[in-house]
């Protein structure tokens, strides 16, 4: 009975469905994705940093307990100026959050941020087309999220459309500029920018998350019901 309402869901998912299921039965269990996936999250209960890096100077800290979440919720810890790391706050990551957002059917990138300043910062998320020095081109934030000394978690979403970014660089037209992302980060700055402000700034960062288009929504719900019905046809085929 099991089998037959899977089945008849993962046909009402169609065209979908049997194309996920004929991809999803090629991969294996251990398949690690390089590029960004809508819906994944960073929340860096690995204790690592999961590929975000200051550049050159000293990496952000994973904090193991203070998240949103309270005791034990790890977050990430960026750091700039007196604070530690370099003169910006400018942490980037060039492997999972890189490549082709219009594909993934990602629209925006939402955060939780914690300000540990001292006094008001202004966040924004960075997209560029390469990973060279300040002339690379991209788009920032054209609107900041002003992060209160509160002491407070604060929810953040971050819009990839042409009304929330702003061109910096001369890069080439937004949809085209998303198909090929290089580099993604989070930085302070009181305006647009790609390299964020010079100054002594520290912020939380935890649940980083790839929001996804109601279509890819979807589509990956569909995926996960074409995974439940190939293993279960696997297991009735093993008996």
């Amino acid at each position: 009975m099991m089998m037959i309402r899977l089945r008849f869901i993962l046909d009402t998912c169609l065209p979908f469905g049997c194309l996920l299921a004929a991809i999803l039965s090629t991969v294996s269990p251990g398949t690690c994705w390089s590029a960004i996936i809508a819906g994944q999250i960073d929340d860096f209960q690995d204790g690592t940093t999961q590929n975000r890096t200051n550049g050159p100077v000293a990496n952000p800290v994973n904090v193991a307990t203070g998240g949103p979440s309270g005791a034990g919720d790890r977050f990430l810890q960026i750091s700039s100026g007196t604070f530690g790391g370099g003169s910006r706050l400018a942490s980037f990551n060039q492997s999972q959050w890189t490549g082709n957002c219009v594909t993934a059917g990602v629209n925006s990138i939402s955060m939780d941020l914690k300000n540990f300043t001292g006094s008001p910062e202004l966040i924004r998320v960075a997209l560029r087309s390469g990973t060279g020095g300040s002339s690379t081109p991209g788009y920032s934030s054209t609107t900041a999220v002003s992060l209160p000394a509160d002491n407070a978690w604060h929810h953040a979403v971050f819009s990839l459309n042409t009304a929330s970014l702003t061109a910096i660089n001369s890069p080439t037209a937004l949809n085209t500029f998303l198909v090929s992302v290089a580099d993604f980060r989070i930085v302070e700055a009181a305006s647009p920018s790609l390299i964020g402000d010079s100054g002594s700034f520290q912020v939380g960062a935890d649940n980083i998350t790839a929001v996804p288009e109601p279509t890819a929504l979807t589509l990956s719900a569909c995926a996960l019901m074409a995974l439940a019905y190939l293993a279960l046809r696997r297991r009735r085929a093993a008996v």
